[in-house]
């Protein structure tokens, strides 16, 4: 049996549970980090719709994710997805303390309409 060092057993401290919705918050946060991702606001009747927009399925202290980010166009999406990726299963496994089994990530494209002319 080890012990922290405040002279406790780890094994006795007890347990952290992670709430779905707490992780997909660090998810969400965590993806905007990452260079070329953008925040794009949006709801409708309440409905969150913007991005990062992440669904989280936790079960024990294992996680499964799937992310949607925007970034603006034009970008390296495929380096994008993969930073993303990397970076949240990093990060959020860090600060939430859940193993994060899986990050799919998909990417939109921001501001293409932006540049569209009459």
């Amino acid at each position: 049996m080890s012990e922290s060092g405040d002279g406790v057993a780890v094994e006795s401290r007890g347990s952290l549970n992670v709430r779905a919705q707490a992780l997909q918050h660090i998810v969400e946060t965590v993806a905007l980090e990452v260079p070329g991702v953008h925040r794009l606001d949006g709801a409708l009747g309440g409905v969150r719709s913007g991005s990062p927009r992440a669904s989280v399925r936790v079960r024990g202290t294992t996680a499964r994710v799937q992310l949607e980010v925007a970034c603006r166009w034009p970008a390296p999406v495929t380096r994008v997805a993969a930073d993303v990726r990397s970076h949240v299963l990093d990060r959020a496994s860090e600060l939430s303390g859940v193993r994060l089994a899986s990050v799919d990530v998909t990417v939109r494209l921001a501001g293409i309409d932006d540049r569209r002319t009459s």
